[in-house]
């Protein structure tokens, strides 16, 4: 497993529109992944990805690995501005659409 170059790590309230923006990139190979880490974190990367099963929650990915489920604050919904970056937002405008859960035989394929 190889180690990242670099890691850029941003974290900002916008207080005017009280939603967390959250930024972080790198990119890396990944070898032994658990169930966790296939059903929220693409592998090799970091960041922060919307949760297939649930809008009000997002995932801490690092080297496509879960480090953490986070859940936005007042029932807002994880909003997805480009892969690794997002944002919590209000639920009729962050655009959240459930994936569901991938079938554990071919993950890239959803159950259902």
């Amino acid at each position: 497993m190889q180690n990242a170059d670099v890691i850029v790590v941003t974290c900002v309230l916008v207080a005017f529109m009280s939603n967390w923006f959250c930024v972080i990139v790198a990119q890396n190979e990944v070898s032994d992944r658990n169930a966790s880490d296939l059903l929220y974190c693409p592998v090799g990367q970091f960041g922060y990805f919307a949760d297939p099963t649930n809008c009000t929650r997002y995932a801490n990915c690092e080297d496509g690995r879960l480090t953490g489920l986070l859940r936005c604050p007042f029932d807002r919904h994880w909003r997805v501005t480009n892969q690794g970056f997002g944002y919590c937002d209000l639920p009729e405008s962050a655009g959240c659409q459930l994936t569901g859960v991938p079938d554990p035989i071919n993950p890239t394929e959803p159950v259902g």
